[in-house]
């Protein structure tokens, strides 16, 4: 009972929060990636009373599809990656920059993160800082690229393991002709390729697409000639890393 009568004051705050910038057109939450910029993974940041966003130190699972629902998607997943090494970027909130909440709990069915328990942050550092990827289950096109960390998060660099939606999901590339790797560069808006090999590193899962080829011309990589499925054979530490610039 204590720990309730703690926390709720907290929700008074958070919800005062909403009815003050409820006017605006954003939500009063956003996530920044490392470079500041509002995305779709990246450190949660919460509006408190004064205006000003906070990062929040902890949370549920629960929470980070509550906020991601809030900020107009279908899902969220909490990382287990720390703030500090996430994606090979910091995204760890600024010395000087407030934390907002600490140990923000949800149950899954709020419509906002104000509607949550969470402690009000005592001596808590950005160490802790929550990081969340926010998307959507429907709309990935067949053809579509994406590139990993090393562990498994969404890549916030120019390098990363290439993956490659196709038949309904992703999958990483075993294999990848120069030509290749300047096309998914470009369909992931970066002017080309940087100088050096493509090599391979260790993807968290077999590929089932292999020997992608392209002259880097093509308008999709499903125009480029590739082997799939069981004709594909290789390990997961022969996915394909690219780098672009």
């Amino acid at each position: 009972m204590a720990s309730l009568l703690f926390r709720q004051p907290s929700v008074l705050v958070g919800t005062l929060a909403l009815q003050l910038y409820g006017g605006k057109a954003s939500a009063p939450l956003q996530i920044l990636d490392a470079q500041g910029a509002s995305a779709n993974v990246g450190a949660l940041q919460v509006q408190v009373d004064s205006g000003a966003f906070g990062t929040v130190s902890g949370m549920n699972l629960a929470a980070a599809d509550v906020a991601c629902r809030e900020l107009g998607y279908e899902y969220g997943v909490l990382a287990m990656s720390p703030c500090g090494a996430y994606g090979a970027a910091n995204l760890c909130g600024a010395i000087d920059s407030p934390v907002a909440m600490q140990d923000l709990v949800c149950s899954g069915g709020e419509m906002s993160v104000t509607e949550c328990s969470w402690v009000t942050p005592s001596n808590a550092v950005h160490d802790q800082d929550s990081v969340i990827y926010c998307g959507s289950s429907t709309g990935t096109v067949e053809g579509s690229v994406r590139l990993l960390s090393t562990d498994g998060a969404p890549s916030l660099s120019a390098d990363g393991i290439v993956e490659i939606f196709l038949s309904g999901s992703w999958s990483p590339v075993c294999g990848i002709s120069s030509g290749a790797e300047s096309l998914v560069c470009k369909a992931l808006g970066f002017m080309g390729t940087a100088s050096g090999a493509v090599e391979s590193g260790h993807g968290f899962s077999a590929p089932r697409i292999g020997g992608l080829t392209c002259s880097g011309t093509e308008g999709s990589v499903l125009e480029c000639s590739f082997e799939s499925g069981d004709d594909v054979y290789c390990a997961p530490s022969e996915a394909s890393i690219v780098h672009c610039a």
